[in-house]
Formats: C-alpha cells, structure tokens, sequence
C-alpha cells in the first residue's frame, strides 16, 4: 500500500493527523483540500504527507497551481485526480500535472465512466497510465453532439 486517501471525513484535520501519526502508510489529503487556505490547514497540523489536487474540486487552473506550488515548497508530493468529468477536462488535468516537478500521481480516469467523452482527442488511458495528447494544445476537439 502507498498511501490512505483522506481516511477521515473531510474536516476531521485532527483525526486525519492522529491516523498519520499512528500509521506506517503515507496518509494522502484529499477532500480536506479544496482550497490554498485547506491545504495550509493541512500543512499546519501535519496532517498528511500527500495532496491529491483535482481541477474541478479547487477551482480550476489558476487555484491548482497555488496548491501544488505551495505543497512543492513545504516539500509534499502531490497527486492529479478527479471527479467524474468529461474527457477534456481529465486532459487539462493532465497538461497540468506534466507542467510541474512534483506530480508523483494521477488519476485521470473520470471520464471513462461516461457514456460520450464530448471530445474527439485528449489524454490516452492505457493499462492504467495517462499519456498526453500528440496534438497541439489541449490536444482535443469538442464534438458537435455534445
């Protein structure tokens, strides 16, 4: 086992911290983390040793990289996940976490419970590993029936 992923209710920082404490398994912050100001909660309590950083949770982009920059300076690795999202977003997600050093995972996978990707292109998930698109930019197009 790597890591827990949130092993206590979202805003059980206390419980999270006394789990990592008394564990010999890495604990991952995941929906105690919605927020720069979550993770600096967090980070505060020495409540993980892991932030799982997911687009559509924190806010978009811009938000993303505040959290994952501020988890790189107080040396906590980080994980891109997601909801369940479309296949465009989960590829954003993966542009994001290649652009920066301390991604040590990712969970892009939301999209494959889909019935319709909405999008001809993105990221590739293939035996359980994201690759990026070849194509330029975000590497996608939207299809018309979506």
């Amino acid at each position: 086992m790597e890591f827990l992923e949130q092993p206590v209710v979202r805003d059980d920082i206390k419980g999270m911290k006394f789990v990592r404490m008394n564990s010999s398994v890495p604990v991952m912050a995941d929906e105690a983390v919605f927020s720069l100001a979550d993770l600096s909660y967090v980070i505060y309590e020495e409540a993980a040793d892991f932030v799982n950083i997911k687009l559509m949770k924190c806010g978009g982009i811009t938000d993303a990289l505040k959290i994952v920059k501020t988890a790189q300076v107080f040396r906590m690795p980080t994980m891109m996940g997601c909801m369940v999202e479309t296949k465009l977003a989960n590829t954003a997600a993966l542009h994001v976490a290649l652009a920066q050093p301390n991604f040590a995972y990712s969970d892009l996978d939301g999209f494959s419970s889909l019935k319709e990707p909405g999008v001809s292109g993105g990221l590739s998930f293939i035996k359980g590993l994201n690759y990026p698109p070849k194509e330029g930019g975000i590497g996608s197009t939207p299809l018309s029936s979506f």
